[in-house]
């Protein structure tokens, strides 16, 4: 039985972004841009009845970040699952 970095109390950090990228995009812009539904933290919006939803999305450089989107219009971006996830919060509680 192997031991993994976990077992031994060590602290591994998540992967910045929990998407495969050579995965087929929800869609590509005019500019090239993958989009990828990040399904998590648009729930997570979701569950704070907020009307958003949040892409990953890669240039044709390779440029990784987060962009979270109300109406169409890209209101915040980031590389951070917990930047974009207190972005939400700082939303959810400027509504309350």
């Amino acid at each position: 039985m192997g031991l993994s970095p976990a077992s031994m109390g060590v602290r591994v950090p998540l992967p910045l972004f929990m998407i495969d990228f050579d995965s087929k995009p929800d869609f590509i812009n005019e500019e090239g841009t993958k989009w990828w539904l990040d399904k998590d933290l648009t729930s997570y919006a979701k569950s704070k009845d907020l009307d958003l939803v949040c892409w990953i999305t890669e240039t044709k450089d390779g440029a990784k970040t987060r962009v979270l989107v109300d109406k169409d219009v890209p209101i915040h971006d980031t590389t951070t699952l917990d930047g974009m996830a207190c972005h939400i919060d700082a939303i959810w509680m400027s509504e309350q």
